[in-house]
This record gives C-alpha cells, structure tokens and sequence, in this order.
C-alpha cells in the first residue's frame, strides 16, 4: 500500500485517504475520520512539492532530485527542474 502525503494533507481527498488506510489497517470503525479531518487538516500555506525548494533552494532540489530520481519516479513523482518542485 503506497499511501502519498499529497492526499491525506489535502482537505477534499483526506478523509477518504484515512479510510482507505484505517480499513487497510483493521481500525476503520474506531475512529470518527470526518470529525478528525475537519479538526486536525488544515490549508496548506505552501504548494506540493515545494518545500525543499523554498527552504534551501532551486539548485539543491535539483541536487536532490539526482539522488532520489529512480525512487521518485517509481513512486510517480515528477520533478519540474526549472521550479524545484516535485508533483504526481
């Protein structure tokens, strides 16, 4: 089960990303996820993917990117040189 950060922080897709998790899980009746995901997830303030970017630059994501390039791609990532940022 590959479960990606991008859903469960997402407000619309997180519910639905919990249950699928909880139900994987075995724990699907123990917890109220609607509840939970009204309450605890929250808007982000910054876009996908961008945060190593934002913090320490274009050029090391790009460094990044070289050394996590096989396992992103077989998680289905792309990565946008020219921004930095990572994306589905």
């Amino acid at each position: 089960l590959t479960m990606y950060y991008e859903r469960f922080s997402d407000i619309e897709r997180a519910g639905e990303a919990f249950n699928e998790l909880l139900t994987f899980t075995g724990e699907a009746s123990v917890v109220d996820v609607d509840r939970s995901v009204r309450e605890y997830i929250r808007p982000l303030d910054y876009n996908h993917g961008s945060m190593f970017a934002d913090y320490c630059g274009v050029e090391s994501a790009q460094k990044l990117h070289e050394y996590t390039k096989n396992e992103s791609k077989r998680l289905g990532y792309k990565f946008d040189y020219d921004t930095g940022r990572w994306y589905l």
